[in-house]
């Protein structure tokens, strides 16, 4: 099963080691996608993800690596053609990419996000292939 993953499961993954999401992570059970700009937006908050943590910049940043290597970051040029679509339908302009993703992949978005949680348009698409 595939999902793409958003900022906020991995942000809650390296605050929360011993919680169930970076077990799910790591498992392979799941393909898991995502922006490619995600790991720049994570590394903006890692100085409060060690506060948060308690670990340091040093253990953050493994754990950061551990992470990422189950999942798969999808280049802007592979769902650029969905952005139109995604602002449509997306509740927040900081999540269109997610949402353009989606529409491309036809996948889930696994999210903390109540605006995206409660958004209720079908993202179902007819894939390219």
């Amino acid at each position: 099963m595939k999902f793409i993953i958003d900022a906020n499961i991995i942000i809650s993954a390296l605050i929360k080691q011993k919680n169930n999401t970076a077990k799910i992570i790591i498992n392979n059970k799941f393909l898991l996608i995502t922006p490619d700009f995600l790991l720049l937006e994570i590394n903006k908050y890692k100085k409060e993800i060690c506060k948060k943590s308690g670990l340091s910049l040093e253990e953050i940043e493994i754990l950061i690596t551990i992470l990422f290597k189950h999942i798969e970051m999808i280049p802007l040029k592979n769902y650029q053609k969905y952005l139109k679509q995604a602002k449509e339908i997306c509740p927040d302009e900081n999540d269109v990419c997610y949402f353009a993703l989606a529409l491309r992949t036809n996948t889930h978005i696994w999210s903390n996000d109540k605006a995206l949680k409660n958004q209720n348009k079908s993202i179902k698409h007819k894939r390219d292939n």
